[in-house]
């Protein structure tokens, strides 16, 4: 979290979004007390970008042949099925 006076916000504005964007917050003071608080959306923060690598996660899972197969019966019962 940051503290700021109000007039370095008017110069800096552009610069403080983009903290804000990567989800800090900003308190703004005007003659030393607490003006007003830039807060991140609700969103989650963007995340950096990282290469995706194939093949990274080969032989880490397994899928049946049958995974598509209909369920037995009484798994579908108490299901409601």
């Amino acid at each position: 979290m940051a503290t700021i006076n109000k007039q370095e916000v008017e110069k800096n504005i552009s610069h403080l979004l983009d903290i804000v964007a990567l989800g800090d917050e900003i308190i703004i003071t005007k003659k030393g007390e607490i003006f007003a608080k830039i807060i991140p959306s609700q969103k989650t923060p963007p995340k950096p970008h990282l290469p995706r690598v194939a093949g990274i996660d080969a032989r880490k899972i397994w899928i049946s042949k049958d995974f598509d197969a209909p369920l037995p019966e009484d798994i579908l019962r108490d299901f409601g099925c």
